[in-house]
């Protein structure tokens, strides 16, 4: 920049030292200002952008946000003579963001997608092998795009977590009083709420290791204070496991997978059981002269009475 072009320093937002005014992704631009005049004025300098290099920003498709409090009239935002719409959520990359910063609407339409995804195997492929479709579902189900942004412990992620409880339970025809504990390893997969701590320490790791100086100062301020999503999740994992996310990445994921693995004999070996009539009942097989509706009542009694 020319030095006439220093008076725009002190626009947009700042935490602690570190300037944050304008986050691009492809052809994504998001503006951060705490005024509404900076915001304005962050928006001509995009005119003045746009005009040099012969370029349009489709007034239609922006939109303002305000976290932290209600829009007033006077808070008016203008580009290319047209004013801007503010909305309570905005859909950015994938991800639905709040004016309240709540995960719950993100939560619900990720939600919405998991159950129709799990309808969709289920009728398409219902009658396939036990192993295909718990490989099926595993892999094509269960991709909860932008859990790594959520509360794990917030009301709309533990919608997710009811829902695929009851996902598997339909997947896996088992009684719906199966117990929790038993799903993730009669499904061949963990909890979904470890699969998500796995995936959030991971997007912490990938934050703090950043290439790019912005992405890097920022997750080191937020990973220290508890006042952030990500920060409330960093401090529960790391009481929960008792992990730090200076340590080594994969000593911290084995740390959680461990914590979460069956080690109790009895209850291997009734998931063993529970695994071997399954099998008989997918594929129409008797087990020592007991017939389908024996090994299913022997099903239900492991599955809901332990």
């Amino acid at each position: 920049m020319q030095d006439d072009s220093n008076v725009y320093t002190c626009i947009g937002c700042h935490v602690n030292n570190y300037y944050v005014d304008a986050l691009g992704y492809a052809d994504d631009i998001t503006l951060l200002c705490p005024t509404i005049r900076g915001l304005n004025k962050m928006l001509q300098i995009c005119e003045q952008f746009a005009d040099d290099f012969k370029i349009t920003f489709n007034s239609k498709k922006t939109l303002c946000i305000k976290f932290g409090g209600p829009v007033h009239p006077e808070e008016i935002a203008v580009i290319n003579g047209c004013i801007i719409k503010w909305v309570d959520q905005v859909r950015h990359l994938g991800n639905y963001v709040s004016n309240n910063l709540s995960d719950n609407q993100d939560c619900n339409i990720k939600c919405a997608t998991f159950i129709n995804s799990v309808n969709k195997l289920v009728g398409n492929y219902g009658n396939v092998s036990h192993d295909v479709l718990n490989r099926l579902f595993n892999v094509y189900c269960c991709s909860f795009y932008g859990s790594q942004l959520w509360d794990l412990n917030s009301k709309g992620s533990e919608k997710c977590y009811i829902s695929w409880n009851k996902a598997v339970r339909r997947v896996l025809k088992l009684s719906n009083r199966t117990h929790t504990w038993l799903l993730g390893p009669l499904i061949g997969h963990l909890y979904i709420k470890v699969q998500l701590e796995l995936r959030t320490l991971s997007f912490m790791y990938n934050l703090l290791h950043s290439d790019n100086r912005t992405v890097h100062n920022i997750a080191s301020i937020i990973l220290s204070h508890a006042n952030s999503t990500i920060g409330l999740n960093y401090s529960y994992l790391m009481h929960k496991y008792q992990i730090s996310i200076y340590d080594d990445l994969y000593c911290n994921k084995n740390r959680i997978k461990s914590s979460n693995v069956l080690e109790n004999e009895n209850e291997v070996a009734t998931v063993c059981n529970i695994k071997t009539l399954m099998d008989c009942r997918n594929n129409d097989s008797c087990l020592n002269d007991f017939n389908a509706e024996e090994i299913n009542y022997m099903i239900e009694v492991l599955t809901t009475s332990i």
